[in-house]
């Protein structure tokens, strides 16, 4: 390069190259080389803006929404149930002891070396969400994200918010690791009567580890084709690495349930394994039963037409619910969504087919299938804009964002409130449905908010909604 004050250098720097704003002098072959530098230079501050705001919507809807912090935590009951755990308190407390200790950044000795020993074993911190913001952080990174550094003060404010998210999962792994130890310390007590304590002690929890990690969803466990499904702004892989995980740990747990079953040593854990197993995939049906059976004023009896008609008329993602109808005053009728607190729901026809005795393996390869449907669809990030673009100013709901006579004005307005509300934080969006609740909107697909609807579901995890029933019926 020779400086374009300057007259060209060779002969052959004939072309003017422009770098870091100032011209030079240079060959064509030196010229074309920065310009595919610059476009590739570009392709990253396009891809880092993509893979930022695509983790900031996501970490706002999970681990910044009050009403998913109850829900990963409730889930937790249920594949807890389905190992055939039901004892929380079987290592006398020590999984809450444990959770607090972290919290408060405790550095005594017994806990870090307790820490130190689950993180060996692979059983914490490897919560899906956390997993995918951290493998965002990494991939910033490696593409040369000169405000990486500036964001680390945003990222030790939600330090304690993104640690209580993780601890959801923490505990959860914790207890059913201790739960497999105990069992397992027997077996190998009776299998191996020359080894020492120590020895029992450090078989028992390398199986307890390698139980855990391949029976509760584990994001170092997801194949690196998903984890990059991610990166892609036309795919839906957003959201897939959950459902992925419970179709591998569903499908780990039922193996193991088998193995244990034809060893006479484990037969017995094979039993309350499968025990476990029953329990856990009729779970929500019997909970909501229970609550029926409880409050029978509350729940409303909602014959076979009469539901499927609702359920027609519902937002796409409650139409094949696992809804329970309650009855209100003044013709409104509302329901909770169980399926929502169903880590399970993917995976009932494999567990239904185990039970039975028949090939649960096919019926697993066949939920497998039906998962990978959502990585043809849009991802959170940019549905919005195939909302405005592509549906013309409708969601996938048929929710009407702007209309053909609203000017041009209008129209932008429109879309920027959308856009803004489809990618809001979950707090944001919690409350803002709280407000309406106190002022008790309802809009004009029948949709009624009230304090009762949108405070629910901090005490069950999961959705509840209610509707106006003649004005659901004019749609």
């Amino acid at each position: 390069l020779v400086d374009s004050k300057l007259p060209p250098g060779n002969g052959k720097q004939t072309e003017k190259v422009e770098v870091n704003g100032k011209e030079y002098w240079a060959t064509q072959d030196v010229k074309e080389g920065i310009e595919e530098f610059e476009k590739v230079a570009k392709a990253n501050e396009l891809l880092k803006a993509y893979l930022t705001m695509q983790g900031a919507v996501k970490y706002g809807m999970t681990v910044l929404s009050p009403v998913t912090h109850v829900r990963n935590f409730l889930s937790g009951i249920q594949t807890t149930m389905m190992l055939g755990n039901y004892n929380i308190f079987a290592d006398k407390g020590g999984a809450f002891k444990t959770i607090y200790q972290d919290m408060i950044g405790s550095t005594k000795a017994e806990h870090v070396a307790k820490m130190k020993r689950y993180v060996e074993l692979g059983i914490i911190n490897t919560s899906i969400d956390v997993g995918e913001m951290k493998a965002l952080a990494e991939d910033l990174q490696k593409i040369g994200d000169e405000d990486y550094k500036s964001a680390k003060s945003v990222k030790q404010a939600l330090k304690p918010i993104t640690k209580m998210y993780q601890n959801e999962d923490n505990f959860w792994k914790i207890v059913n690791f201790e739960s497999e130890v105990a069992k397992y310390k027997s077996v190998y007590a009776k299998q191996n009567p020359n080894l020492t304590t120590e020895e029992i002690q450090k078989l028992a929890e390398e199986k307890a580890g390698s139980i855990v990690r391949s029976t509760m969803p584990n994001y170092d466990m997801i194949p690196k084709f998903f984890k990059e499904l991610r990166k892609f702004p036309l795919t839906g892989g957003s959201f897939i690495a959950f459902p992925l995980e419970i179709i591998r740990n569903t499908y780990n747990t039922l193996k193991l349930a088998k193995e244990e079953l034809s060893h006479k040593d484990t037969r017995l854990i094979g039993i309350r394994r499968v025990a476990g197993i029953t329990l856990a995939a009729n779970s929500v049906g019997l909970a909501g039963m229970a609550l029926g059976s409880l409050v029978p004023s509350m729940f409303a009896e909602v014959g076979d037409d009469e539901e499927k008609r609702i359920r027609e008329l519902l937002p796409d993602y409650a139409k094949n619910g696992l809804l329970i109808f309650t009855h209100l005053d003044k013709g409104r009728t509302g329901y909770f969504d169980l399926a929502s607190i169903d880590p399970l729901s993917i995976m009932k026809k494999p567990i239904g087919t185990f039970l039975r005795g028949e090939n649960w393996e096919k019926a697993t390869k066949d939920a497998l299938g039906e998962l990978l449907a959502p990585i043809a669809t849009e991802p959170v990030l940019t549905s919005p804009l195939f909302d405005l673009l592509v549906r013309g100013g409708k969601n996938s709901e048929g929710e009407v964002i702007f209309t053909e006579t609203d000017s041009a004005l209008q129209k932008m307005q429109s879309s920027v409130e959308y856009i803004l509300n489809k990618n809001s934080p979950g707090f944001v969006k919690f409350a803002t449905n709280v407000i309406k609740g106190a002022k008790n909107e309802v809009n004009a697909h029948g949709r009624v908010y009230s304090l009762q609807s949108e405070l629910a579901p901090l005490a069950v995890g999961t959705r509840y909604e209610e509707y106006d029933i003649g004005k659901l019926f004019q749609q």
